[in-house]
């Protein structure tokens, strides 16, 4: 669903869960990527800065992404169409550990939910479905593709001041760690993403000419470097506070002073039996 800038309204608290910046001009993948000529791609437009997430009056997160610019090759409705943005959500332990159809896998447990938002659409994938590569959200909000039911609605974007994505979606709020990723976009492939290696002027280009790197030209991290793509893996930003190991510990523990309490219960009644009928 797209939300005209005009008619949103920011509904969220006054301070951020989180905050990165990422470097400026490390749209590169592992620097030795050439971009499509044809549409032109620029690499500010694929160049992760920026990556904010806000908790929502009501429930639910915002997420706000920012780019080096927004650009619109493919003339998509929702105002930009140069890059396709992945966004991984660590909500528990365990998890997904393949980020996708991006060839690339996760350093630091795995991920409960995928959020892909392109200019054409926006989807949420769970780690324990197939994922749903293709699926945009007017197919959602259609009804002509099911969605499973434990995966947020999809969510409202719109676009601000020319380089940022601003994401409203329903997925409850709480510290989460996150893999984000920006990677060329693509309208002739299902997921919406441009595999390195092929020839033609709307290609991306590698030394490997194989397809068989990493997909994404960038990765939120705070420190620009070569390694997470030489790789094929990705840190988390953020961490991770799943209060439910310190809860069921916590009851154990509770259920533990409560049998042996009972146990010495037990063990004094008889003795205060025959203390009650000793003689007087």
């Amino acid at each position: 669903m797209w939300l005209p800038a005009a008619q949103a309204q920011r509904s969220q608290a006054a301070e951020p869960l989180l905050t990165v910046t990422d470097p400026a001009g490390d749209a590169q993948g592992d620097g030795n990527l050439q971009l499509p000529t044809q549409p032109a791609i620029p690499a500010e437009a694929l160049d992760l800065r920026s990556f904010e997430v806000w908790p929502r009056e009501g429930g639910g997160l915002t997420f706000r992404v920012g780019f080096g610019t927004l650009e619109n090759p493919w003339n998509a409705p929702g105002g930009f169409s140069a890059q396709t943005l992945d966004i991984f959500v660590k909500t528990q332990s365990g998890g997904q550990t393949g980020l996708a159809d991006l060839n690339m896998r996760t350093a630091g447990g795995g991920w409960q939910y995928h959020l892909r938002v392109t200019g054409f659409g926006s989807h949420w994938t769970h780690a324990s479905e197939e994922p749903l590569t293709g699926l945009d959200t007017a197919e959602e909000t259609s009804g002509e593709a099911e969605r499973p039911a434990n995966l947020p609605a999809a969510p409202r974007v719109r676009t601000e001041g020319g380089n940022t994505l601003v994401i409203e979606t329903d997925l409850g709020a709480g510290q989460y760690a996150y893999w984000v990723t920006s990677s060329v976009y693509s309208p002739f492939s299902r997921g919406g993403v441009l595999v390195p290696g092929g020839s033609g002027t709307f290609a991306l280009t590698s030394p490997s000419g194989d397809g068989s790197g990493p997909v994404p030209v960038d990765l939120l991290m705070e420190e620009a470097s070569p390694q997470p793509f030489n790789l094929g893996v990705a840190d988390p930003v953020g961490e991770l506070r799943d209060f439910r190991p310190g809860l069921l510990w916590g009851l154990g523990l509770l259920g533990l002073a409560t049998g042996v309490g009972a146990g010495a219960a037990l063990w004094r009644t008889p003795r205060e039996q025959v203390q009650r009928s000793g003689p007087n």
